[in-house]
């Protein structure tokens, strides 16, 4: 029998108490999950904590949101697992297939690009399974994002600021990245508009220096009209994804 490959998620955190059960549920199928914590201070910590799985490395940016840190971080995270395929994603992504270890198993290629989607709910969902409560949204191809390495065919990556654009060095010139409609990167930023806006406050407080500079995540600038309107245009357009 086939021995499944082992997958290793990589994540960011600050302050994600609310969308961490729903997480740690979804990548149940994960062998290990690395967290860097950006010195969470809800009850991010505790949390994770709960789940054997979850390895949980604090860093420091003087209380600041800076996307240099973020790409330094997902560039080099998944280096040196054990783990056959590493997943790299924010919180808020959930990469979706109904049996992704087969999939992967079967299909075996170097490095996949989801198809991606904006998820969106009018109310913040109780407990349970994201992807059953949540299952509406758009298809977006800015969150088409390069998340999934078979560690062993890939030497390196490189993420633009955002993360949202990458490119990537194979160990064999000959492989691809796999743009596929079997994967879907799932982006839960709307889980009610009132979760959305508040999050965006947040990361416009904690701007640092570098992301001005570098005209870094200036979505966080939108005002509170705008994002409204943005919010609304996803309801109107929104269709089943799962």
């Amino acid at each position: 029998m086939i021995e499944k490959p082992k997958i290793h998620v990589f994540t960011i955190c600050y302050n994600e108490e609310k969308i961490i059960p729903f997480f740690l549920d979804h990548y149940k199928y994960a062998d290990k999950i690395t967290v860097y914590d950006n010195e969470s201070t809800d009850s991010s910590r505790d949390l994770l904590l709960k789940d054997p799985r979850v390895e949980l490395i604090t860093y420091q940016t003087d209380n600041k949101l800076h996307d240099g840190e973020y790409v330094r971080i997902k560039e080099s995270c998944w280096k040196n697992t054990d783990c056959e395929y590493a997943i790299i994603v924010d919180m808020d992504e959930f990469v979706y297939h109904p049996n992704i270890k087969d999939f992967l198993m079967e299909d075996n290629h170097a490095a996949y690009k989801p198809k991606g989607y904006n998820m969106i709910s009018e109310v913040f969902p109780e407990n349970g399974t994201l992807t059953e409560k949540v299952n509406m949204g758009v298809k977006d191809s800015k969150y088409s994002k390069l998340c999934i390495l078979n560690t062993k065919k890939v030497e390196s990556i490189k993420y633009k600021l955002g993360c949202h654009e990458s490119s990537i060095i194979m160990n064999n010139p000959e492989d691809k990245v796999i743009h596929t409609n079997n994967l879907k990167l799932l982006h839960y930023k709307n889980l009610s508009f009132d979760y959305r806006f508040k999050k965006h406050e947040e990361y416009r407080k904690r701007r640092s220096e570098f992301n001005n500079r570098e005209g870094a995540g200036t979505h966080y600038l939108h005002n509170e009209e705008k994002q409204r309107k943005e919010f609304e245009k996803i309801l109107l357009n929104m269709k089943k994804v799962i």
